[in-house]
């Protein structure tokens, strides 16, 4: 079975209050594409699976992940973004 993939930057909403709602919790809720789109949160899930590991992050470049992983080492303040 395959999952759809959702191609799309930008997910719409039917009311304000709804994408008010969604802006609350951006891990969760889907507002736009790169943040969190169900196709990637699949292969996520999977990959993380395979590993077996508690979760998986996916990123558009290699310079997004590394970006990640120095925001998370050095110590808060040090790095200029």
């Amino acid at each position: 079975m395959n999952v759809p993939i959702y191609q799309t930057s930008l997910f719409a909403f039917d009311m304000y209050e709804k994408f008010k709602q969604a802006m609350q919790d951006t891990k969760e809720s889907l507002v736009y594409s790169r943040g969190n789109n169900r196709t990637v949160r699949f292969l996520e899930d999977k990959l993380a699976e395979l590993e077996g590991a508690e979760m998986g992050k996916c990123f558009a470049s290699g310079m997004a992940a590394n970006s990640l992983i120095f925001k998370g080492l050095l110590p808060f303040g040090l790095c200029l973004t």
